[in-house]
């Protein structure tokens, strides 16, 4: 992280991230067992709101599709 920080102080050019995230073991497998099982079955933005991967999930909830 060091070396990109240094990097994006020398140039300007690249701007570091603000958040890094680096999920645990447990999580990765409780991703890949939701991933396998709701797939096939849910809509795209109902399989992101069960993920969490919507910027906004208030406009799906507010459809009444679930």
């Amino acid at each position: 992280m060091e070396r990109v920080l240094a990097a994006a102080l020398k140039d300007g050019k690249i701007t570091p991230p603000k958040c890094i995230f680096k999920p645990s073991k447990e999580l990765i497998r409780t991703m890949i067992r939701i991933n396998i099982k709701y797939s096939k079955t849910d809509s795209l933005p109902k399989f992101l709101l069960r993920m969490g991967l919507l910027e906004n999930p208030n406009w799906y909830l507010k459809n009444d599709q679930l």
